[in-house]
């Protein structure tokens, strides 16, 4: 029986090899999109140089949603998800992002329970925090953008709680991480010395040498 079994596996494994093996060579052959296994692609309209894609639920619908970080014309594009494939785009966006918006990390910095964005500003040392309000409309929380000492500028950054004090904490890569600190009424005030830096190198932050 035992035997039968892995037989019939082998045979299964091998029927689907074949077929993933016929469509990659479909691929390579043109064979026109609507045979293909995906639906025809869609173009969305975004800002100048878009530079950077996130995917999260912004709207809090349970669909997923697109998040496009438009470099050259400093300002973000939301396209709402309708969980069928389909995206519109949020009213208001695309939205000011401070200059130079690059990689975005999604967390609820003032406890809300609404999505809120922080986003790395290449080429300055600024970090930018947009308060959503659920609808996947943001505005820039009070004080931001703000500023980092980070070398020579943001490229990446994350947010999570990495001190273990339940409040989320965002590490700006290449050099530091500045813990955030709602206020404790949620009033989402974020002054300057709402930031607190950390030498958290260790934590994936490299340092870097050169002037990009």
């Amino acid at each position: 029986m035992k035997k039968f079994i892995l037989a019939a596996l082998v045979l299964e494994l091998s029927a689907l090899s074949c077929h993933i093996q016929s469509q990659r060579s479909s691929y390579a052959t043109g064979i026109a999109p609507e045979s293909l296994p995906f639906r025809p692609p869609i173009h969305l309209l975004v800002g100048t140089l878009p530079v950077s894609v996130t995917i999260a639920d912004v709207n809090k619908d349970g669909n997923n949603d697109i998040l496009v970080a438009n470099g050259g014309s400093s300002n973000l594009s939301v396209y709402l998800g309708d969980g069928k494939g389909g995206f519109s785009q949020a009213s208001g966006s695309p939205f000011p992002t401070g200059p130079n918006p690059s990689d975005i990390a999604v967390g609820d910095f003032n406890g809300d329970g609404n999505p809120d964005l922080a986003i790395a500003n290449h080429a300055v040392k600024l970090v930018t925090v947009l308060l959503g309000n659920s609808k996947g409309q943001f505005s820039f929380a009070p004080g931001s953008p703000f500023s980092v000492p980070s070398n020579p500028h943001p490229h990446g950054i994350a947010v999570a709680d990495f001190n273990g004090d339940k409040k989320l904490d965002l590490a700006v890569e290449p050099t530091c991480v500045r813990q955030l600190l709602p206020r404790p009424d949620h009033s989402a005030q974020f002054p300057e010395s709402a930031f607190r830096s950390r030498n958290v190198c260790a934590l994936g932050c490299t340092r870097r040498r050169t002037g990009h």
